[in-house]
């Protein structure tokens, strides 16, 4: 993750929960059941299991994960072009790849697989990484659209409990104190 992305997660929050002080007030947990279940629930109905899931995961890898630098990765190619020009293809075979997408094309050269097929076999995993990706994008697409009106019937379900809760009017004039 980019420390970056942490500084403003925590920054942003941290101010907002100075700002409130005490956040107990601020929080209603049917309110907070509808919100996040009922976010969840309806990309759901929008979706299915294994997309949810998929897109679970893609998220976490985006937070959680480690972009390469194309300039180490163009670096690494080099050397390994370096190696098999001198040595052969097999002596690519020891070689630490840490990027997951190289080291598959590095593996189908090792096998002595015929470099055009090893170059459709990349293209088509390439597709079905932005493929995986779409479908990630639009469940989380589905949730942005979705939040803000579970987050509007969580209030309404919050202020009509709160009211319907007081059986004397005059404590209404100690909410706003």
């Amino acid at each position: 993750m980019d420390i970056a992305t942490l500084i403003g997660f925590v920054g942003t929050f941290g101010l907002i929960l100075m700002a409130m002080g005490d956040p107990s007030p601020f929080v209603d947990m049917p309110s907070v059941y509808i919100v996040l279940g009922g976010t969840t629930t309806a990309v759901l109905a929008r979706s299915s299991i294994p997309d949810l899931i998929g897109a679970i995961g893609t998220g976490l890898k985006t937070l959680l994960g480690k972009v390469d630098d194309p300039g180490k990765l163009i670096e690494q190619l080099v050397e390994l072009g370096t190696i098999a020009r001198k040595d052969g293809m097999i002596a690519l075979e020891g070689q630490d790849i840490k990027n997951t997408f190289l080291a598959k094309g590095i593996r189908m050269l090792v096998d002595g697989t015929d470099g055009a097929l090893v170059k459709k076999a990349m293209e088509v995993e390439k597709t079905n990484i932005e493929s995986r990706h779409a479908v990630a994008l639009s469940v989380f697409e589905s949730a942005k659209e979705i939040a803000p009106a579970m987050g509007m019937i969580g209030t309404l379900v919050g202020l009509v409990l709160m009211l319907g809760n007081m059986s004397d009017l005059n404590q209404l004039d100690q909410l706003w104190l």
